[in-house]
């Protein structure tokens, strides 16, 4: 978890804890999957460290779904900010105009590179890490902002402490892993949409009730359940999100 300062509120960067019914723990099967797809990538870079490097110094740290303790949150890049050029949207929309989507991609790039700059001190010369992260691929942009492939690749490039090993790109609609048993396509609408703005809320909802108040949030995702039904059902849209897995070796 993460904690920065802003307008006399604690800004939170965590998941929902716990094990209730809007608890990160029960509502992130979605990213299981996910590991699980990547694993293969992890695997590659644990057998190509054993190779390069004595195993007697090989740790393995899991850093897992979180941002840590170092990443910076800017409280600068708020929606009020934003909201003026963006037509009332509070994150940036596939119709923002050109300056909102380069203040959020200014905000990526001190983040990211931060982010980077941590990780490298943490680790040996030739020392790997494996990052799979949500990414923006020739789909719309729907959520939040995501980096696209070669975004991604010139923070690490100019940040450089790391190269790229290996990247691969995953695209999954936006319902795979809604259920443990795997029938996801039998779901009905409402039903999978529920899921779906359940699993959002377990990862935003503590940034989002620090920035808006707890007393929204039900709402908020009662809305986003009614919109996911629009677009899948009335607009058929085809919801897809898209997965960046990649393997990055620190610099000599």
């Amino acid at each position: 978890m993460a904690s920065f300062g802003a307008s006399n509120r604690e800004l939170l960067v965590h998941m929902n804890g716990g094990k209730g019914e809007s608890s990160y723990a029960n509502n992130s099967l979605l990213q299981k999957k996910l590991m699980l797809k990547a694993n293969h990538i992890l695997e590659e870079t644990i057998m190509r460290l054993y190779c390069d490097s004595s195993p007697n110094c090989m740790k393995v740290a899991d850093l897992g779904c979180s941002v840590g303790p170092n990443t910076l949150l800017d409280p600068s890049l708020g929606s009020m900010e934003v909201a003026p050029l963006n037509k009332g949207h509070c994150h940036i929309v596939s119709t923002s105009p050109p300056e909102v989507y380069k203040a959020y991609l200014k905000q990526y790039q001190q983040d990211f590179k931060l982010f980077l700059k941590s990780r490298s001190d943490e680790l040996a010369p030739g020392g790997a890490m494996v990052l799979v992260l949500l990414g923006n691929h020739e789909t719309p942009r729907r959520t939040v902002y995501e980096p696209t492939v070669e975004e991604i690749k010139h923070v690490i490039e100019e940040e450089g402490s790391f190269f790229i090993q290996q990247l691969e790109i995953l695209i999954l609609p936006w319902d795979e892993g809604i259920s443990e048993g795997g029938e996801d396509s039998s779901l009905d609408g409402n039903i999978k949409a529920e899921l779906m703005a359940k699993h959002v809320r377990a990862a935003m909802e503590p940034l989002m009730s620090t920035k808006f108040g707890a007393e929204v949030i039900t709402e908020v995702f009662r809305r986003y359940q009614k919109k996911v039904v629009q677009l899948m059902e009335v607009e058929k849209e085809n919801l897809e999100c898209a997965t960046f897995m990649i393997s990055m070796t620190k610099r000599a």
